[in-house]
């Protein structure tokens, strides 16, 4: 089996003399770090999983360690990436029994008020990078607003209907109000593409999954993005683009399996339909896998939403300077309903993958991690980004180093204001015509009051009884569904305890932040050559 594809970094020789600003929570010899994934929930951005390097304890070889903290950053509060001072940062250590993983999917339940963590890589508890026998796990905390994090395994796999027996890998992932989505991957066993799309209902905590067999023109998708919208259809919609889309379950994620972005895969899910893909105009960016992205904007009335991406590979080695290392490392915007693509003038000093983006404040995108991908090849790179990150302002595409907690509103930016002026608002074709009617939103008015007259006495009256009775009712109803929640995760929380965490880390392997053997050098098993889905040696089976 050809293992997933990486970059290799035997003898990681990092430059003596360089030293970068790091975050209060990162090592003073950071090097870079890559393969986190993040969320943000209410004045809390979290990052989690992945590796760190580092020059431990001033070497001049840098070397990973598991990424073995929950890092909370409060967004209340400005900060600049240079410092991000311990005064806002609650960093908790994880539990030794939750598995050391890379590029987890993060969601939030507000049911149940719950972050979870699901599928992801796992890495060898020998310091592989890969484990392919980890159980299917699902792990999750409660929000507070303190930035706490106590992860609690939650019953999955054969203990309720989670529908598959397999660790997802690298599956196109998006989440509403109500649902969580997953579409494709691969399994980590066997690395086999997964024609499968996974739904998680929050009211009942049920999963559901069908296969893509006649839902989609392609069944398996791997390494891209997805993106929910509630602005557009009854229910909202969402957009799956990019990655790999090979043909077959056993086939080849390179270069040629890649999705060309000037098409879109479309889900509405409301009529519970995905439609062929939709294509797009203006300058597509060029095909690539590994990226980050996230959506700002509401789309409704005669208002757009815009969709941003940033990095990500091509599948090949690149080199500083070239058009396409460029064209890597260039912010690209695609908005809606035009379904129109802007390439803007706005370049990163380097492009990067593996890294993960969330939208912080009303208007500011993070970029968090990542390496770019001739790592391998130059082993005197370090992250030019303070700590790693990075933020943009997406009204104004401007990058910089400080997060301001009090910014504007978002506003789509100039660029796509002039893009509507002088262009359709609407695709001049449709893949299929309900997609028309799914995205073309009448403009929102208000209602004018009736002018009849009003009785101030008796409302008033009325509106005071009226208000101590809903209150009353209100909290009566909180206090039930508040306590009904907490039972029904209660009886979904395994009661086994998590075993002590050891005094010392596993010969050989990547170790927690803080510990005594963390200046190990570790010799990752990244492969740069492309990745082969196994073949059909292992059978899986159709779920219904």
């Amino acid at each position: 089996m050809i293992r997933f594809p990486e970059i290799v970094f035997a003898g990681f020789l990092i430059q003596a003399s360089l030293v970068i600003s790091t975050a209060s929570f990162l090592p003073p010899e950071f090097v870079f770090w890559f393969l986190q994934s993040s969320i943000v929930q209410q004045d809390w951005l979290y990052i989690d999983a992945g590796e760190i390097w580092a020059r431990w304890n001033g070497a001049l070889n840098g070397s990973a360690v598991w990424n073995y903290q929950t890092i909370a950053i409060d967004l209340r509060n400005d900060w600049n990436t240079n410092t991000i001072p311990s005064s806002i940062v609650v960093a908790t250590n994880k539990s030794i029994a939750m598995p050391p993983i890379k590029l987890p999917d993060l969601f939030y339940d507000p049911q149940q008020n719950v972050i979870y963590s699901l599928g992801g890589s796992p890495y060898g508890r020998d310091g592989s990078f890969f484990n392919y026998s980890q159980a299917v796990q699902l792990w999750g905390f409660e929000y507070n607003d303190n930035g706490a994090v106590d992860w609690q395994l939650e019953a999955v796999g054969s203990t309720v209907t989670f529908p598959l027996d397999e660790v997802v890998v690298s599956s196109l992932s998006a989440t509403s109000s109500t649902n969580h989505y997953s579409l494709g991957g691969y399994g980590n066993s066997d690395s086999l593409g997964l024609d499968d799309f996974i739904t998680y209902d929050f009211a009942n905590d049920s999963w559901t999954n069908q296969s893509l067999s006649n839902s989609t023109s392609n069944k398996y998708y791997a390494q891209g993005r997805g993106q929910y919208i509630s602005a557009f259809g009854d229910k909202g919609v969402i957009m799956f683009f990019g990655g790999a889309w090979p043909s077959a379950s056993n086939g080849i994620l390179d270069q040629n399996s890649l999705a060309n972005l000037n098409t879109v895969l479309i889900y509405d899910v409301a009529s519970n339909t995905f439609f062929n893909p939709q294509q797009t105009t203006g300058t597509a960016p060029s095909n690539r896998w590994r990226f980050c992205s996230v959506g700002a904007g509401n789309g409704t009335g005669n208002s757009s939403y815009e969709i941003f991406l940033f990095g990500g590979s091509n599948g090949q080695v690149n080199t500083i300077g070239t058009t396409t290392a460029t064209e890597l490392a260039t912010v690209y915007i695609l908005t809606l309903p035009a379904f129109s693509w802007i390439k803007t003038s706005v370049v990163a000093p380097i492009w990067r993958q593996d890294h993960t983006c969330s939208v912080i404040g009303n208007r500011q995108m993070l970029s968090i991690g990542g390496i770019p991908d001739f790592v391998g090849e130059n082993s005197t790179w370090i992250d030019p980004w303070a700590s790693g990150m990075q933020v943009l302002d997406m009204t104004e595409i401007s990058w910089s180093e400080n997060y301001n907690s009090s910014a504007a509103v978002y506003e789509p930016p100039s660029v796509v204001t002039q893009y509507y002026e002088k262009n359709r608002r609407y695709p001049v074709s449709w893949v299929d015509p309900r997609l028309q009617a799914i995205f073309n939103q009448p403009n929102s008015t208000t209602t004018p009051g009736s002018g009849s007259k009003s009785n101030t006495g008796a409302i008033a009256g009325g509106v005071v009884g009226g208000v101590v009775l809903v209150c009353l009712i209100s909290g009566l109803v909180f206090w039930c569904v508040k306590r009904q929640r907490r039972q029904r995760r209660q009886r979904y929380t395994l009661t086994s305890t998590a075993p002590p965490r050891p005094s010392s880390p596993p010969a050989g392997g990547r170790f927690e932040m803080g510990s005594a053997e963390r200046n190990i050098p570790v010799e990752l098993d990244m492969r740069g050559n492309p990745m082969e889905l196994a073949g059909q040696g292992k059978p899986r089976h159709e779920l219904e």
